[in-house]
């Protein structure tokens, strides 16, 4: 696919650059929020993965400040030796960032799968069957 032409550059326009839109994003009923066994990522991810329970909230007590002073690492929600776990989406920058995107998700779907924004058109389109999104 030939990339964008900006008239007023001259130059080829850079490919857009997907969006993280938050786990909310992928959490309807119709897709991973649902009650189906098939379609119920969503809720097992929030009420019963220990990823999904306060990890970047973690950061913040009294016992994460203990280690990182004993680590000399400063403060453990800037520290990118903490955060790389306990909010490993911190660093998406903001102009990715979609209006329901949260850095405090922790470990959420988009930490692995990347920017649901490709995700979720791929998902939606009917010229792709169920096999594919899954092997994909």
């Amino acid at each position: 696919m030939a990339a964008a032409f900006d008239a007023r550059a001259g130059q080829p326009e850079p490919p857009a650059v997907p969006h993280f839109l938050g786990a909310t994003s992928c959490s309807s009923s119709g897709c991973h929020g649902g009650a189906s066994e098939k379609l119920n990522q969503n809720l097992v991810w929030s009420t019963r993965d220990f990823h999904s329970f306060r990890p970047y909230a973690t950061l913040t007590t009294a016992r994460s400040k203990q280690i990182a002073d004993a680590a000399k690492l400063g403060d453990a929600t800037q520290a990118a030796q903490c955060t790389v776990c306990h909010a490993p989406l911190e660093n998406v920058p903001p102009t990715q960032r979609g209006t329901q995107f949260s850095a405090r998700e922790a470990i959420s779907c988009e930490s692995c799968h990347g920017p649901a924004e490709e995700w979720f058109r791929f998902h939606t389109r009917p010229d792709i069957s169920h096999g594919d999104r899954v092997q994909a």
